[in-house]
């Protein structure tokens, strides 16, 4: 310490003074320093939260969109095959026909079985096989109907399940606009193999439209259920058609 001759007082060197300067900037560069650290790893971490709420939600809605397609693909009933269904209901009732209550009571149980099937993911295939009977007695019950439709499955079908409503859809488009002429469809099933191999035998020349629905079946199925969904035209464009369509098992 220093005293002046004239003045006395305490003073500090230039010496001390620079080291307490530099050691006191350095203390507060320091401080500095970890204050912006630290609020540097809590912005890293709220944006890291934020993209992982905003990837989430992104999931979410994508899961939704893909419902909802899902769901409108399912219950999308053809306007062509539920107006003629309501017209041969109609006639059925003007002219008293016996199978009358019977075609009413099948009718109702598809749509029934269409509107709940339709919210789920998959269905039991026992339980696609009854609707898919009910569905061909109803075609049968109509005198003017020219589509006669065999079914035969090969295998055993419980503690199975298929994409819902894959069999409705497909019998459907063979029902849109109905055959003016006299026409078999034969449905063969097997469900001993890795997937349902389904093998339809149409015995007249395939229309644009039935084309068309089988393309737009296959491609609508196969982005809901994964590439595991595949179907095959044969001799379409000859009076005689053969599809065959392999549907995955879908796992409960």
């Amino acid at each position: 310490m220093l005293y002046d001759e004239l003045f006395p007082e305490k003073r500090m060197s230039e010496t001390v003074k620079a080291t307490s300067f530099a050691k006191e900037y350095f203390q507060q560069f320091i401080n500095y320093f970890l204050n912006f650290l630290l609020f540097s790893m809590m912005l890293f971490f709220m944006e890291k939260s934020e993209e992982q709420d905003t990837q989430i939600e992104l999931e979410k809605e994508k899961e939704e969109i893909e419902q909802v397609k899902l769901d409108l693909l399912k219950t999308n009933i053809s306007p062509d095959f539920l107006m003629r269904s309501l017209k041969q209901l109609k006639n059925a009732a003007i002219t008293l026909q016996e199978n009358t209550p019977q075609s009413i009571l099948t009718f109702s149980d598809l749509m029934r079985y269409r509107l709940y099937r339709g919210r789920q993911f998959f269905s039991p295939l026992t339980e696609e096989l009854i609707a898919l009977h009910a569905f061909i007695d109803f075609i049968h019950f109509e005198q003017s109907n020219h589509l006669h439709i065999d079914l035969l499955v090969n295998g055993l079908t419980e503690q199975k399940s298929i994409a819902s409503l894959a069999l409705i859809n497909i019998l459907e488009v063979f029902c849109k606009p109905p055959p003016l002429v006299p026409a078999v469809l034969k449905i063969e099933m097997h469900t001993e193999s890795q997937s349902l191999l389904v093998h339809l035998d149409y015995s007249l020349h395939a229309t644009d439209s039935i084309i068309s629905d089988l393309h737009k079946y296959g491609e609508n199925y196969s982005h809901l259920y994964g590439d595991g969904v595949k179907i095959d035209f044969e001799n379409c464009k000859d009076v005689h058609c053969l599809i065959n369509l392999s549907l995955p098992w879908i796992l409960k």
